[in-house]
């Protein structure tokens, strides 16, 4: 660089060390180690703990106090979560945090055991636990009916009160009760009233089963009401083995490093004994939760990546050596039924994947057997010649049964053909059938045909109901004629014409691609898409 003066290195603090000068002895054991300054000797009671907050303002604020006391956070409830922080009842994170019993904290927890540890003192992690919860039953005030046992009655409202609800022994004007606990089988004068001032707006009382206040007890929050109103069937006990599928049981993790045990107080969890941490209840652990794949997810990646040996197994990809790779079906094997087809009968197919192959790349490809489309262009195709005369005659009575089946698949109905559908294709695939097709209007007709992506119009103009439940498209005569017998409408969507209006608006805004889908579901989903009004 011009002008630029290179001046010497300054001596490093070695060199310009006297020589002669003792060096400093480090092998005192007063001398602290090298790496000693890695190793966090503070204390963090909070060291093992995942906390997770909804309904707060300021949540960065809340994070950084719970971890400089040593937990961590996540801002999505996943099955790392061992405590949620939240100020009132209800949500999605509470749902899923009361069904789990996830103990449910207040924000005041993360805040006073900061202070204590900021001022020096210990903070007492179970103690804070069971301090900080968020009360059960706040906000709530509750009457009781049909309860007849007097020793029950004290023991619900005494269990009541301590989670801050407010007991009420009569329903009076003006009305302040929210709920009213019910039991038993006959209707009380207490909810008759009840009704009648929510039927007049005075009130909004929840009428509930007495298992609602156990539950809600139990699990350490406040669940939803109706799914214990009193006009439904009366429930059981929740239990944690009758929880969602997006959540799986698992062993609840507590901090590391510490006695705990749970995090559910005594007075919570039914006893009031201390729980022992050196005792025998160490499995007995509260529940968690596991974060599933969605199904449609795990369906999508099967049928990719089954030709390589995956398949699906309690909800999760897992490779089996057993399995072999997938080989290409014959010629003379139907293609895989749509879905939802044969009453339900689920049937799998090969991935498309399969048939991107080094060794086959130049090669002409296999043409699988399509439906017979009446509105498909007529193509000239190359018959395939077989090699031996032993499979040529074999397919030639195949194909023999086949066409005396499809030969009589109509016979005795009587089609009338609408709009587009009116040409030679869809007239010769019925006629061909056995079936009779008709161009008088007042001839009584066992199925009306249209087009499913034009036949929308003619299907919502049709005045008579009856004959509107004769309508069919083109994809249930296809359909039909492969299967070679009637399809039912309710099997596919594709097989009466839609009962909207269609084009959607704004649906040409929309531009869809289509992958790993076989020939017969591309056929009827192109033209669903079409009729829709969708850009593929």
């Amino acid at each position: 660089v011009p002008n630029v003066r290179l001046r010497p290195a300054q001596p490093s603090e070695q060199h310009a060390r006297d020589r002669g000068a003792p060096w400093p002895d480090n092998s005192s054991d007063s001398e602290m180690a090298p790496n000693a300054s890695m190793v966090d000797l503070c204390p963090r009671p909070f060291r093992g703990v995942t906390v997770c907050a909804t309904g707060q303002v300021d949540k960065p604020t809340l994070f950084k106090k719970a971890f400089e006391l040593g937990a961590l956070s996540n801002s999505d409830f996943t099955d790392k979560v061992t405590h949620l922080i939240a100020n009132v009842h209800g949500g999605a994170k509470y749902t899923c945090a009361l069904e789990r019993k996830i103990p449910i904290m207040t924000p005041e927890w993360i805040n006073e055991s900061h202070s204590i540890w900021l001022r020096g003192d210990d903070v007492d992690f179970r103690e804070s636990v069971s301090k900080h919860r968020l009360p059960v039953f706040s906000g709530v005030i509750l009457s009781m009916s049909g309860i007849d046992d007097a020793d029950r009655c004290a023991e619900i409202s005494r269990l009541f009160t301590a989670e801050q609800g407010v007991y009420v022994k009569n329903i009076e004007r003006p009305v302040k009760v929210t709920h009213l606990l019910c039991s038993g089988d006959v209707e009380t004068d207490k909810m008759r009233y009840a009704e009648r001032f929510n039927q007049r707006g005075e009130a909004s009382i929840h009428l509930v089963w007495e298992e609602w206040f156990w539950d809600c007890l139990e699990f350490g929050g406040k669940f939803d009401e109706r799914k214990y109103h009193v006009k439904r069937p009366r429930p059981q006990r929740r239990s944690l083995h009758g929880n969602e599928q997006f959540f799986s049981s698992e062993m609840n993790r507590m901090p590391h490093g510490s006695d705990r045990i749970s995090t559910l107080p005594a007075e919570k969890s039914g006893t009031g004994d201390h729980v022992d941490p050196h005792g025998t209840d160490l499995d007995e652990e509260e529940d968690a939760a596991i974060k599933r794949a969605p199904a449609v997810t795990l369906h999508l990646w099967q049928g990719l990546l089954k030709s390589r040996g995956f398949e699906l197994e309690g909800g999760k990809l897992v490779r089996s050596p057993s399995k072999s790779q997938a080989v290409p079906l014959p010629l003379s094997t139907p293609l895989p039924l749509p879905r939802g087809s044969l009453d339900g009968e689920t049937k799998t197919k090969q991935s498309v994947l399969s048939t991107f192959k080094r060794a086959n790349s130049f090669a002409s490809a296999v043409r699988e057997p399509l439906l017979r489309q009446p509105f498909r262009p007529t193509t000239s195709v190359p018959a395939q010649v077989s090699e031996s005369a032993d499979s040529s005659g074999s397919s030639s009575s195949v194909n023999q049964q086949a066409n005396s089946t499809t030969a009589t698949l109509f016979a005795g109905y009587t089609f009338r053909l609408l709009g587009e559908a009116r040409c030679p294709n869809v007239r010769s695939a019925i006629e061909n059938g056995g079936g009779i097709v008709t161009d008088d209007d007042m001839t009584e007709v066992s199925f009306i045909i249209v087009r499913l992506i034009s036949g929308s119009k003619l299907y919502r103009d049709e005045p008579d109901e009856v004959e509107r439940t004769k309508y069919r498209t083109e994809c249930w005569l296809e359909h039909s004629v492969f299967f070679e017998r009637i399809c039912t409408p309710e099997e596919n969507i594709s097989f009466t014409p839609l009962a909207i209006p269609t084009p959607i608006p704004g649906a040409e805004n929309i531009l869809l691609s289509l992958s790993g889908l076989d020939q017969s579901e591309l056929c009827w989903i192109r033209r669903l898409l079409r009729a829709l009004g969708l850009i593929i």
